[in-house]
């Protein structure tokens, strides 16, 4: 399954959880992430809320006691002793790698130095370690996300007053996509910059996807314009992308048909998608042949050129059509007879269909003295 993080508001590490929940992620194992971590004293919670009409839920991450300030050794010491599987403990530290790599940068110190503030970096915690659990347990294996909108003005926080965007989210957005806005606040924060940096593999609009739930996570604060929420869309990849392709056809009834072969052979050689024919029944009840050729754009010319020359036809229609096409690639593969030639497709799903190329099939049956489908089901077979 792949994700779109759709941020028209910028994004933050409860925003995002938020829209993890909506989305499906069941509420009680973002309850228990306190409880996973070994952090005592910690609660979340989740609630529905309003933002300009449009509902989400809203995380919100408390300490019932007071909470001393961590750096990154401590973090890690926490992370790693959790009961968080393997793969999100590994995600979560590269996260806080992200994020702590740009604080030091920002404040002249080393990584180990670095003081995450908020709540004694409980809230950070939560945020990131709860973002990657939310992933997985969605069975979520791609992420992508919007261009990010960056906010103006300034803010207070344990450094003093800042400017907006804050210089750690200014080092982390480096080589992102991002975009300047009219709003005077902290449209994307440090932990929500590092969370899409450390589980996006793209940026950049939506991608096609067959949709299969929607969510909403919504931020601290209310915009008077805009809902301060970040949207999440899940689904599936489509695997298909689509082109303009030229059709070229002519229906013939005074031609030799032994030369037809040869026809299709020239045409495919002249760079023809596809060329083939089939019986049509013409004027005054004559059987014919229509020969149709697939051109890609630009090559209309050259293939008119064999047609009228290699055949007896004197006209040829033309129009444009569009075609899906599924992802497609050539590998060679080790075989019993050695490397040889396969086509992979991808399908609408995402999985993979190695497809024998029939020459190299043929080739091998005929050297090896086997049936042609016996190499074809072992090729297929891998």
């Amino acid at each position: 399954m792949i994700a779109w993080f759709d941020c028209f508001s910028g994004a933050s590490g409860d925003m995002i959880l938020g829209a993890l929940v909506d989305a499906g992620w069941p509420e009680g194992q973002l309850k228990a992430l306190p409880q996973i971590l070994g952090i005592d004293g910690v609660e979340v919670s989740c609630s529905r809320v309003m933002r300009c009409s449009i509902s989400g839920i809203k995380v919100t991450v408390s300490s019932t006691r007071p909470q001393n300030l961590r750096t990154l050794p401590a973090i890690t010491e926490i992370i790693t002793a959790s009961s968080l599987p393997s793969s999100v403990k590994e995600k979560t530290l590269g996260i806080f790698h992200i994020l702590g790599k740009a604080e030091a940068e920002v404040h002249g110190c080393s990584i180990d130095e670095v003081h995450f503030h908020e709540i004694g970096a409980v809230d950070t915690i939560i945020d990131i370690a709860g973002a990657v659990l939310g992933r997985e347990e969605l069975g979520i294996s791609k992420c992508i996300s919007s261009p990010l909108p960056m906010g103006s003005g300034f803010i207070k926080c344990a450094h003093g007053t800042l400017p907006v965007p804050a210089p750690a989210v200014a080092k982390i957005v480096e080589k992102m996509p991002v975009y300047g806005t009219d709003l005077e606040a902290e449209t994307v924060t440090p932990t929500g910059a590092a969370i899409l940096k450390g589980l996006c593999q793209d940026f950049g609009p939506m991608p096609q996807m067959a949709v299969h739930k929607t969510g909403c996570g919504a931020g601290e604060r209310e915009f008077a314009h805009r809902p301060n929420m970040l949207r999440i869309w899940t689904g599936s990849s489509l695997h298909i992308s689509h082109s303009p392709v030229t059709k070229l056809s002519t229906c013939i009834d005074d031609m030799n048909p032994e030369l037809f072969p040869h026809v299709i052979e020239k045409l495919l050689d002249a760079g023809a998608l596809d060329a083939f024919i089939r019986p049509v029944s013409m004027k005054k009840g004559r059987p014919g042949m229509e020969l149709v050729a697939l051109s890609p754009q630009g090559l209309e010319e050259r293939l008119r050129d064999v047609i009228f020359g290699e055949t007896t036809t004197s006209g040829i229609r033309f129009s444009t059509e569009a075609r899906f096409l599924l992802k497609r690639r050539v590998e060679e593969v080790q075989s019993p007879w050695g490397r040889v030639k396969v086509k992979v497709i991808v399908r609408p799903d995402g999985t993979e269909e190695r497809v024998p190329e029939y020459e190299e099939c043929k080739k091998i049956a005929q050297e090896q003295s086997l049936p042609l489908t016996r190499v074809y089901r072992i090729l297929q077979q891998g």
